[in-house]
């Protein structure tokens, strides 16, 4: 399965609405898998982190107050290694954003020293927000390549993610948007066809407040701010 999620834990204080401790679940699978823990018995198995792996940027904004930087690092302590860095829309198609010292793109290439890093930044400079997500491509990075996307907006709002390829079986992203405030999610199809998301919202008693189901088409991009209550 090809398709990552983040949490954004930046969020605004706006208008102020009765809110509650929710749970998200999201789910792409089947909500359990079995981990055999004595013969004939199985235990479910959980996966708390919304994502693993080093290849994609679930999220991507410059624009309207917001800016993203984007740190790459060679991990080899032996090695040189190159990347190419893929751009695309919500639409899964590629998409440009302004870089500051490179310009509209959307792929970036370059090189990393032994142990060395680099940060490419958006120029923020754009009225209207532009939004998206990125791929190291496969075959133009070496695998030493890691790294993680901050994004900041004008009003003192950031979130730090980590590079990721799949996101977990049964990933649960735990918020309090109590006083106003709300939870960023972003998934990024990664995959060469659509795929079905369901989400559960639970409070802390287990009781369900509602659920909902969307689909994704390959290479397509969502984010929006959840508030449940």
């Amino acid at each position: 399965m090809r398709i990552s999620a983040l949490l954004l834990a930046l969020v605004e204080k706006e208008v102020q609405m009765k809110t509650i401790f929710v749970m998200l679940a999201l789910s792409a699978m089947p909500a359990f898998s079995q981990r055999p823990t004595q013969p004939g018995r199985g235990r479910p198995d959980l996966e708390s982190a919304a994502g693993i792996g080093n290849q994609i940027v679930t999220h991507l904004a410059d624009g309207g107050g917001w800016k993203t930087s984007i740190t790459l690092v060679n991990l080899s302590q032996a090695k040189p290694a190159v990347f190419t860095l893929n751009l695309y829309g919500d639409n899964g198609k590629p998409q440009s954003f302004s870089f500051e010292g490179i310009g509209r793109a959307s792929t970036v290439i370059g090189t990393l020293a032994v142990g060395g890093s680099t940060v490419i930044k958006t120029t923020g400079a754009d009225t209207a927000t532009v939004q998206g997500w990125a791929q190291l491509d496969y075959f133009g990075t070496t695998d030493s390549v890691g790294g993680f996307a901050v994004f900041t907006n004008s009003n003192g709002n950031e979130a730090a993610v980590p590079l990721e390829s799949t996101i977990g079986q049964n990933p649960i992203l735990s918020f309090d948007n109590t006083n106003g405030y709300g939870m960023g999610v972003a998934l990024a199809n990664a995959g060469l066809s659509a795929m079905t998301i369901n989400a559960t919202f639970q409070d802390g008693s287990g009781a369900i407040l509602g659920t909902s189901q969307f689909t994704m088409a390959q290479m397509a991009h969502r984010s929006e701010e959840r508030r449940v209550g």
